[in-house]
């Protein structure tokens, strides 16, 4: 159990230590995380910013024009991190990534 810790939860100044992190096996290991410095509320209430060398943008699945801020859509994922295909199935591979410029179909948000 981390120090500060107990069956009960940590103590408050423990949790500026955490991280919240999100990705998905096909862009392994994350794509977003929080950072040391960000204020506990964007900690518990949000994945993050996207991690460096790695583009994430929303976009309306429909029409694929990026969202605005609050609009829900389809979370998009480019970077070093994305798989190039599943081995040995062209269609799964052709399922999950986008024709967007090497996009990968992330999440709903």
């Amino acid at each position: 159990m981390p120090h500060g810790c107990n069956e009960t939860g940590c103590r408050e100044n423990e949790y500026e230590r955490c991280h919240i992190a999100y990705g998905l096996t096909e862009g392994s290991p994350v794509m977003t995380q929080t950072r040391t410095f960000d204020p506990i509320e964007a900690k518990v209430s949000t994945v993050g910013k996207e991690l460096p060398e790695i583009e994430v943008k929303v976009v309306n699945p429909d029409t694929g024009i990026e969202c605005l801020p609050d609009e829900q859509g389809e979370m998009l994922c480019r970077g070093y991190n994305v798989m190039k295909g599943y081995y040995k199935n062209e269609a799964a591979t052709v399922r999950l990534l986008t024709k967007m410029a090497g996009f990968i179909r992330a999440i709903w948000v």
